[in-house]
């Protein structure tokens, strides 16, 4: 059996072999034919080539995608294998599949195939950054990183003004990737803040799907409220028209 995935990342469309082996990126203008040849040119590289302990995930990430490993993270993905003659695609776990019979030229086809189900599902926007607003008793702002759903610091406050709560977001939202973050006590000590102005507060997450790009700030959405398509900063991908081709 051959097997793969086809992933799109931040509006970008790669092939691989699977999570953690290796892949290549198709350039924005190609045809249905060149994204199926690129599936059947990666798919004929040995095993082998890959196995050597994340080195070429690595370097497919970093060099290829752009971004370190634990960034990508694609907003679409679909499974793109051969099996007893037949290739096939689908999107996990209930999303569309569909199959066709290998010939002997069937770049197009496959190409074709592997779009059309990538077209027909949503991205799903993976949550990059969050953080937490929480309202004090004395009318200031805190806001805080939130790391795997609990608010750790630095903690920022923010006077209840469009400007002085952006910056504070801003800050904060970057700041649940640090890895190493002091806790909420610590944190709100730090920021000169009594803990016990926050009882009772009103709080409001936010998730930052996308990094901030060429300048431009974080979009973040409510947590409670998210957007059915979480908004993210790459434009929903467009592919060249693929026009039915007939084999052989």
């Amino acid at each position: 059996m051959l097997w793969g995935e086809v992933h799109v990342f931040e509006g970008r469309v790669f092939v691989t072999r699977g999570r953690f082996t290796t892949g290549v990126a198709v350039a924005d203008d190609a045809s249905c034919a060149q994204l199926g040849d690129a599936i059947l040119q990666l798919y004929s590289l040995a095993s082998e080539a890959y196995r050597d302990e994340g080195v070429s995930w690595r370097s497919f990430c970093e060099d290829v995608a752009g971004v370190p490993v634990q960034r990508y993270r694609p907003e679409k993905s679909a499974r793109v294998f051969l099996s007893d003659g037949t290739w096939h695609a689908a999107v996990d776990p209930f999303g569309p599949e569909a199959e066709m019979p290998s010939a002997a030229d069937i770049a197009h086809e496959l190409g074709a195939m592997v779009r059309r189900v990538l077209d027909a599902v949503p991205p799903r926007w993976p949550t990059i950054h969050q953080a937490a607003i929480v309202t004090s008793a004395v009318g200031r702002l805190i806001v805080m990183p939130v790391v795997r759903g609990f608010s750790v610091g630095p903690a920022y406050t923010a006077d209840p003004d469009a400007g002085s709560l952006l910056a504070a977001v801003r800050a904060a939202l970057p700041a649940s990737e640090r890895g190493e973050n002091p806790g909420y006590a610590e944190a709100l000590a730090a920021a000169g803040v009594d803990w016990r102005l926050l009882d009772g507060g009103a709080t409001v997450h936010l998730e930052s799907c996308r990094p901030a790009t060429s300048g431009s700030p974080a979009r973040a959405v409510p947590a409670t409220g998210r957007s059915p398509g979480r908004p993210g900063w790459a434009a929903p991908t467009t592919w060249p028209r693929c026009a039915p081709q007939r084999c052989g």
